[in-house]
């Protein structure tokens, strides 16, 4: 049955990344609640469930996702006739703290750099940095998506979140990354293929296609995720980690060098103003107005 919810998923557009989360999330349930029939599980299991996810680390917001994936499949069985009722539906909404923008400091930004060049992936995190394109837009980049003379990308609705597409400004030392990633790769369509490349295997990205999903999300960033003291100490789970501390770090610089705030809505993709307002309160400038009181 999860494999049919799987297909229904693909029919209606949801993105693989989300989908492969989603199922993800659903079997690392049933697996845990361990019984056999699906309408045994019940309201009591879900909450149990929470206090299993909070105890292991994972923050409110992950939690959060997880039961939401959850919902979605219970929905999907009670739709279908499976199960009469879903034991999710009861279960209040977590309140999510207001949570600032987790995003490197530039000593950590110089460490990053200095590391990605020691495990052959300096132009991918160059390019992320001056960027703040997400993970799977990264991965779904080609290069008719990249306009060298006019020095701005676009980022296809169909990869983006929330299907939004926008066109982001090349800065300079994003321009020298993706000229030195088109030296090497430019009999290939995407910016990042795929092949054998990594650690001790430079410029061995060896095929046509787009870099594998479990590249990006687990094995690009782990010989150097303990020695970046920032990511090191997110919790476990935590949606920061990895590439999206990157675009975090994006916004904020962006932010602090006073960058005018519907730029950075634009550039990031955010659907709302008041998702880019949370990188104005990072702004590190003294204000006179303080001295009023």
């Amino acid at each position: 049955m999860v494999t049919f919810f799987k297909d229904v998923l693909v029919s209606r557009n949801y993105k693989e990344a989300s989908t492969k989360a989603i199922i993800q999330h659903v079997r690392h349930f049933l697996k845990w609640v361990e019984n056999g029939d699906i309408e045994e599980i019940s309201f009591g299991d879900v909450e149990k469930y929470i206090v299993f996810l909070s105890k292991s680390g994972r923050c409110e917001k992950t939690i959060q996702n997880r039961l939401s994936s959850i919902k979605g499949y219970f929905d999907f069985l009670t739709l279908h006739g499976h199960i009469d009722r879903n034991p999710v539906q009861i279960v209040r909404r977590l309140k999510l703290p207001d949570t600032m923008p987790v995003y490197l400091p530039n000593n950590e930004i110089e460490i990053l750099l200095d590391l990605a060049k020691m495990i052959d992936i300096y132009n991918e995190i160059m390019i992320a940095l001056n960027t703040g394109l997400r993970m799977n837009e990264l991965r779904h980049l080609r290069w008719k998506d990249v306009d060298f003379k006019n020095r701005q990308l676009i980022v296809h609705g169909e990869y983006a979140k929330g299907k939004r597409p926008r066109t982001v400004p090349i800065n300079q030392k994003a321009l020298s990354a993706f000229e030195d990633q088109y030296r090497l790769y430019k009999s290939y369509q995407w910016v990042f293929p795929g092949g054998q490349g990594g650690k001790g295997n430079k410029n061995k990205w060896t095929r046509n296609t787009m870099r594998s999903y479990n590249w990006w999300l687990r094995y690009s960033l782990d010989p150097i995720r303990e020695q970046i003291p920032t990511i090191a100490s997110l919790p476990k789970g935590n949606t920061c980690r990895g590439w999206h501390i990157l675009r975090h770090t994006f916004a904020t610089k962006l932010a602090r060098a006073g960058v005018d705030l519907i730029k950075i809505k634009e550039w990031m993709g955010h659907r709302s103003i008041n998702t880019t307002m949370r990188y104005i309160h990072l702004q590190n400038q003294y204000d006179e107005a303080i001295e009023l009181i």
